[in-house]
């Protein structure tokens, strides 16, 4: 089982979710692909009553301001979160007639948990059950 990456870590001082978008990596099995994704909405407040920004200029502002996950974490102290994003596990059938499978129960909030979910349940063939009843329609 080999994880393929399409969006490198940006280090142990950036593992939020909150700096990835979209596919972060995947790996293939008989079934299908089970790709780790950095999804929802982001909208913040960088400073209490300050200008709300959204999606990735919300994140072009935080590299602006040289902001680690640590100064992200205080945006909670004074309720900045408006949304914020996550890691999530789908899968990508082989079959064109079945689309994307996502549970949205597990998420991650880590770059490393999200990798960490994405072998787990590409392991444990997670989906493999929804794909066999798919077919049987």
């Amino acid at each position: 089982m080999k994880v393929e990456i399409t969006q490198k870590s940006l280090g142990k001082k950036r593992q939020s979710s909150f700096w990835y978008e979209g596919q972060v990596a995947f790996i293939e099995t008989d079934h299908g692909t089970y790709s780790l994704e950095a999804c929802g909405d982001i909208r913040v407040m960088f400073e209490e009553d300050g200008e709300d920004y959204r999606d990735h200029w919300a994140v072009e502002e935080a590299w602006d301001r040289n902001l680690k996950d640590k100064d992200l974490d205080k945006i909670g102290e004074f309720d900045g979160w408006i949304n914020n994003n996550w890691f999530e596990v789908v899968l990508i059938p082989d079959e064109d007639n079945i689309g994307v499978i996502s549970s949205i129960g597990d998420v991650g909030d880590t770059y490393d948990e999200g990798i960490e979910m994405l072998k787990a349940y590409a392991e444990v063939r997670h989906y493999k059950p929804e794909i066999e009843a798919l077919r049987k329609q």
